[in-house]
């Protein structure tokens, strides 16, 4: 059976609702301030043009994925490739849940415990990994254009507050701080990963692919970063949903009373990550276990974060994966250094099939 195909369009929207997921859930911890961030997300971005190189030039030349390609080459170095990447989006998973768990019970009435949270979002990225990467990026079309439009609604509302003053132009020790927000915005780029997994099944060139997406991301983590600490001050970098707070702190009436439509656009940015690499974990699950079944294999996907979630959700202690650090070094093995390898290896041609 041909593998499902999606258009490079698409691709970017699914890749945009994950990284906006992240940027509207909280700023980095230990950025001084807003603009030291953002400065630092566009040099981190500019960084990660090279970054993708390998990937993207790979996906051109071969159009599969990482793991599939290196299975050709041999089962073993297949399986490796599959555990970590496998590894990689169960852990990236545990968070996306996590954090939709939390925030919701924490900021919202959603008169729901904890653990119906997390199966009723679990369940519906399962059902929704199970349909495929096509319906995944429809739904991720859609969602984007709901983010575009709440930002232009927040904007508007707090137009009034904003003021370019807020921005913290007096920073102590300038490079060190810049260079945390460089690191920082590399290590919350778990879409480098999904890329590197993902490229080869666009219609389009991987490459401009990359390119127009490292292009939008860095224009909405520097446009929501911009809004909201014009507004708020260093009051931002400090805040959970930082975008939810600018909207409860304006005093425009639709802003006010729009808190349920913002929950859940941002909810389905979420649910489009959970969702992706959900699918991707399957995937992987059937080169470690080819007689697997597609519903199998996304059932374990999705049970293995829930699993790992539920004990910190159920102790109230997600505050703790919050506040650690994201790892950048398996983004920098698994989408530069792997990819890099297989682009330097001689392939030989073999028909294209699902996996």
């Amino acid at each position: 059976m041909t593998k499902q195909k999606i258009s490079p369009a698409a691709l970017i929207c699914l890749l945009l609702c994950a990284r906006n997921f992240t940027t509207m859930t909280h700023f980095p911890v230990g950025i001084a301030d807003g603009l030291t961030y953002m400065t630092g997300a566009v040099i981190s971005t500019v960084l990660q043009a090279f970054f993708l190189i390998p990937a993207a030039k790979l996906a051109a030349r071969i159009r599969k994925d990482p793991c599939a390609i290196a299975s050709r080459r041999s089962k073993p170095l297949g399986k490796t490739y599959a555990i970590g990447f496998l590894l990689y989006f169960i852990y990236a998973a545990f968070r996306v849940l996590g954090d939709i768990a939390c925030f919701t019970d924490y900021f919202f009435n959603v008169n729901m415990t904890r653990v119906m949270t997390v199966l009723c979002v679990a369940l519906t990225a399962i059902y929704a990994a199970r349909t495929g990467i096509s319906v995944i990026s429809r739904t991720a079309r859609i969602t984007f254009a709901g983010v575009i439009i709440m930002l232009v609604i927040i904007a508007a509302g707090a137009a009034d507050d904003m003021d370019i003053t807020r921005f913290n132009y007096a920073v102590n020790d300038f490079p060190a701080e810049l260079t945390k927000a460089v690191y920082a915005e590399f290590s919350r780029c778990e879409c480098l990963v999904m890329f590197c997994f993902l490229a080869s099944d666009t219609e389009g060139d991987p490459e401009k692919t990359a390119r127009y997406y490292l292009i939008a991301k860095g224009v909405m983590v520097t446009l929501i970063a911009g809004i909201v600490t014009s507004a708020l001050g260093n009051f931002a970098s400090l805040e959970k949903l930082p975008v939810f707070t600018l909207a409860a702190y304006s005093e425009n009436i639709i802003t006010e009373r729009s808190d349920a439509v913002f929950l859940l656009i941002w909810v389905m940015t979420g649910i489009v990550k959970l969702t992706t690499l959900l699918y991707c974990s399957a995937r992987c699950l059937r080169i470690l276990r080819p007689a697997s079944t597609k519903l199998g294999s996304v059932l374990l996907a999705g049970f293995l974060p829930a699993a790992a979630a539920l004990p910190l959700l159920l102790g109230y202690g997600w505050d703790k994966v919050i506040y650690s650090p994201r790892p950048a070094a398996p983004i920098i093995i698994l989408g530069l250094i792997l990819p890099a390898y297989l682009l330097c290896i001689k392939h030989e041609p073999a028909p294209e099939r699902e996996v």
